[in-house]
């Protein structure tokens, strides 16, 4: 059975969430990703990281918006497969087509909560990073 747990953790899309105690932004977006069915929390590997009170994670998080030209800044930030990221809140249906897509291909973008700035697909290739949602 321990090959089950390796397998299900070598396919697993790695996401940093990067939030702040006490922002109800933050909040709700994990209480979305706690409300996610297992099938697809079972396909994410998520590391939360605090930047209001942790200064090595501010820095971690500042130097992604930099390699990312994040014209966005703030809380939450969701870092997809190094490849995708996220600033701003997300409801069960966007981490189930961000979960879907990243287990396929990953694009290399950043999205806010009302533009997509596609950076290209990691690996070449053309991917939908809208959520259908607006």
């Amino acid at each position: 059975m321990w090959w089950l747990l390796f397998v299900a953790l070598a396919f697993a899309v790695p996401v940093d969430f990067y939030y702040g105690q006490g922002c109800p932004h933050c909040a709700v977006t994990e209480h979305s990703f706690n409300a996610l069915p297992p099938s697809f929390k079972h396909n994410v590997s998520l590391t939360m990281k605090e930047v209001y009170f942790n200064d090595s994670n501010r820095a971690e998080l500042v130097a992604l918006w930099n390699t990312f030209n994040a014209s966005v800044r703030g809380v939450p930030t969701l870092v997809f497969n190094r490849s995708l990221m996220v600033v701003g809140e997300l409801d069960v249906d966007k981490w189930k087509h961000l979960i879907a897509l990243c287990s396929q291909r990953c694009p290399h973008a950043f999205i806010t909560s009302n533009h997509v700035y596609e950076l290209g697909v990691k690996g070449g290739g053309e991917a939908d990073v809208s959520s259908g949602n607006g």
